[in-house]
């Protein structure tokens, strides 16, 4: 059984193509991160405007909230806003009947006019003492999750020096996947970290396959090594995209 799905040439092209390209994907996750940032940095400001409401958060600006996840998510849809914004809940220690989910959950977005589902996530290989915020794909048909050339580049110790190029990984492997071609992958122990809506740490310890070789503009993916220990709600005509751990 293949570890990815394969896809062609061209459906590898309209993808990155449908994201806006391979600099345009870099720059919607930056600007990702920050949204998500903010949030963080303003949570108590935002909690006290909006108590046990969820919010969106788009260019340092609130531009949707509501009561109910699905309400905010359409709410931010109709803004017009750039999609790669952020939302979350101000759920206080004793919430409001209904504001919160009580099993935390993490939730994602569909981006691009395909409208494909991602999460973003904090990468770690603490053996080598690197990480980064990265934004995943969430694709069923991958067996593993890997971490593709893009974002890979981003990985970084505390003190700011990169992932060099000769990095000693625990083990090597190579596939052919999402890039179309046989792709190199270094193996290591490695963990992902999110903030649920709730503002509450969600982690995974596993093996990640970080690529070896430059490809760019290949998406990195949250494959079935992860997947398979969270149920998974995938509403689009709604805008929900949750991740919830099971047996939460």
């Amino acid at each position: 059984m293949a570890e990815v799905r394969v896809l062609s040439g061209d459906e590898a092209a309209e993808h990155i193509a449908s994201l806006g390209g391979a600099e345009a994907l870099r720059e919607s996750l930056r600007r990702f991160g920050e949204n998500q940032q903010y949030v963080e940095t303003h949570r108590e400001e935002l909690t006290a405007r909006y108590p046990d409401e969820w919010v969106c958060v788009s260019e340092g600006r609130v531009v949707a909230h509501a009561d109910s996840p699905e309400d905010a998510m359409r709410m931010f849809r109709e803004s017009g806003a750039p999609h790669d914004g952020w939302c979350s809940s101000t759920c206080r220690p004793s919430p409001s009947p209904g504001c919160c989910n009580p099993v935390p959950s993490v939730h994602g977005h569909y981006l691009g006019p395909a409208r494909r589902p991602y999460v973003y996530a904090t990468v770690t290989v603490p053996r080598l003492g690197m990480s980064a915020g990265v934004k995943l794909l969430v694709d069923t048909g991958a067996d593993r999750t890997r971490i593709h050339w893009d974002d890979r580049q981003a990985l970084k110790s505390v003190e700011g020096s990169y992932l060099p190029a000769d990095a000693a990984f625990l083990r090597e492997s190579a596939h052919t996947g999402i890039a179309e071609r046989r792709v190199r992958y270094g193996i290591d122990d490695g963990r992902l970290a999110f903030l649920s809506e709730a503002g509450e740490p969600v982690s995974a310890d596993l093996p990640l396959a970080i690529a070896l070789d430059p490809i760019h503009g290949v998406p990195s993916l949250l494959g079935r090594d992860f997947l398979e220990r969270f149920r998974l709600d995938f509403d689009m005509p709604a805008g929900r995209l949750v991740l919830t751990r099971s047996g939460g």
